[in-house]
């Protein structure tokens, strides 16, 4: 016999309470010859809206042969013009064949999830009492034009408590994943490797643009219950995209971490030559158990770790890529953690003599540049940073942390400026006398003081220079067009403010016709993301 049926979602989703729209038909055919039982059926849907997620059409065509007795068939699902949030599915078809003893399948799917993708891949399941074999025969994908491919076929055999994973190899934009190994209920013997994957293709992704290779593996044996992990992680010739082709050195990375008997250590060291270098190294007790999965680190548990290393400032300068940024001096710094983590205890410090820094684009010029940080216990106090201008104006910070994790990081920091000139170049000069202070913690801050601005000279030029940079203009409230959807505001940290400007009458704009001297007091108080300013000008 047969079955057709037909349904709009409408009326189901005014059933359930829902908004739904589309519509749904079902066609069934049972047939015999008396001695095999077939069934053939076919599932439309069309326009279908519910729930954030929208389907254009899709299919789903099954056909079986001796359902009752050695049932075996295929099925087939095809899907065009779906979307659900960001991620979008242009089509996407899926086919299973075989019997109740093995079925092959093939995938293809094409859309875009923030970026183009492409992919296919091909098959077989087997299914056992427990579990069943899968066999992965081709992967090829395009992801944000990253080509992805299997290497050769991958096998994951799925048992009562356990999964194997034999051969998986995966070609990811000229780097390679590979993967093995097996957890069962009384062992686990798992590995994988990440070996030369191109960091250009991370910033395909929403990293940083970078040049250079990235390598990472992972083993993991013994016990489910009290496994030993160990973990190493490189990085070589890594280098800003902009920056690539110039006379700039590249960075290292390496570290490691293991897990064993209780005690998990780290170790990592970053280099960009031999004026550059840095390493970290940690100890805590800590227990890993992956069935049932857990990890915890005691609250007490003795700490051990170790910052050392010096960096010459002209090579940090380098690194950042802007040429406008000049740095002199050598930092170097030296730091201890002991105790526990409940109440941890720092010793050693960090400092800097004689530095010197310049920033072109606004002609700022800083000399005798001294740093001077302190660790003790639960604190670090920047004890002394100082530095003078050309003009013979000074700044100078002061301020400290203390790390207890009991009531959170509360800090304390005093910035003074005497006569300091920050910009100083044909357009502008200015200079600024403050004294403002900063507290706080985790749950907000408080910054109060008062800013002497003056004097300052602005010279308009007569004409906009050659070189100037235009700025694109995006008009969102323009007759006939519309303002973009603004994202959804993330809870700001809160800054509460008491800070006082006064420049009296020693700032003087002149060009283009204008000779003027300005005046005022400005007074900012409430929370930084929505000020209350007070004054006049």
């Amino acid at each position: 016999g047969s079955l057709t049926a037909s349904a709009g979602l409408a009326e189901l989703g005014g059933f359930l309470g829902r908004s739904m729209a589309g519509r749904v038909r079902l066609e069934a055919k049972l047939s015999s010859d008396g001695q095999s039982q077939d069934v053939n059926a076919r599932l439309e849907a069309s326009g279908v809206a519910a729930g954030g997620i929208r389907v254009s059409r899709a299919a789903l065509d099954a056909s079986v042969r001796d359902a009752l007795r050695a049932p075996r068939g295929e099925a087939g699902l095809a899907v065009t013009g779906a979307s659900a949030g960001d991620a979008s599915v242009e089509s996407l078809s899926f086919k299973a064949r075989g019997s109740g003893r093995e079925a092959a399948f093939d995938l293809a799917a094409k859309g875009a999830f923030q970026g183009p993708f492409r992919a296919s891949a091909e098959g077989a399941f087997a299914p056992a009492r427990g579990g069943g074999r899968l066999t992965l025969a081709s992967l090829k994908a395009d992801v944000r034009g990253v080509d992805i491919s299997l290497a050769r076929p991958a096998t994951a055999v799925f048992e009562p408590g356990g999964l194997s994973l034999y051969g998986f190899v995966l070609s990811v934009g000229g780097g390679s994943v590979t993967a093995s190994g097996a957890m069962k209920p009384s062992r686990v013997d798992f590995s994988a490797d990440v070996a030369t994957l191109p960091l250009a293709v991370l910033g395909k992704f929403g990293l940083p643009p970078l040049t250079g290779t990235a390598s990472a593996g992972l083993g993991v044996t013994g016990a489910p219950s009290r496994p030993r992990v160990s973990a190493t992680l490189g990085l070589e010739g890594v280098k800003a995209a902009a920056l690539e082709g110039r006379d700039v050195p590249a960075m290292e990375l390496k570290g490691t971490a293991r897990l064993e008997g209780g005690r998990l250590e780290a170790d990592c060291s970053v280099s960009a030559g031999p004026d550059a270098a840095f390493r970290a190294s940690a100890a805590i007790p800590a227990r890993l158990s992956l069935s049932p999965f857990d990890f915890a680190v005691p609250r007490d548990a003795a700490l051990e770790g170790v910052l050392s290393g010096s960096v010459d400032l002209a090579r940090a300068a380098a690194l950042s890529g802007d040429e406008a940024l000049s740095l002199r001096g050598v930092l170097k710094a030296d730091f201890t953690a002991s105790g526990r983590l409940s109440s941890p205890a720092l010793s050693g410090g960090a400092a800097l003599d004689g530095g010197e820094a310049a920033y072109v684009s606004t002609g700022t010029r800083l000399r005798d540049i001294s740093l001077d940080v302190m660790a003790s216990g639960g604190e670090v106090s920047i004890k002394r940073l100082s530095a003078r201008d050309m003009g013979g104006g000074s700044l100078s910070v002061t301020g400290k942390a203390d790390l207890a994790p009991e009531h959170g990081i509360l800090f304390w920091a005093q910035v003074v400026a005497d006569r300091l000139t920050p910009v100083r170049m044909d357009l502008a000069t200015a200079t600024v006398s403050a004294k403002v202070d900063a507290s706080g913690g985790a749950r907000g801050a408080r910054v109060a003081g008062s800013v002497h601005v003056g004097p300052v000279e602005v010279n308009l030029p007569d004409r906009i220079p050659a070189e100037a940079t235009p700025i694109q203009v995006t008009r969102i409230n323009a007759p006939g067009g519309s303002a973009p959807e603004a994202p959804a505001p993330s809870a700001p940290y809160p800054v509460e403010l008491d800070v006082a400007v006064d420049f009296p009458g020693r700032i003087f704009i002149r060009g283009l016709g204008l000779d003027s001297v300005w005046a005022g007091n400005l007074h900012a108080k409430g929370l930084a993301r929505k000020p209350v300013i007070d004054g006049a000008v």
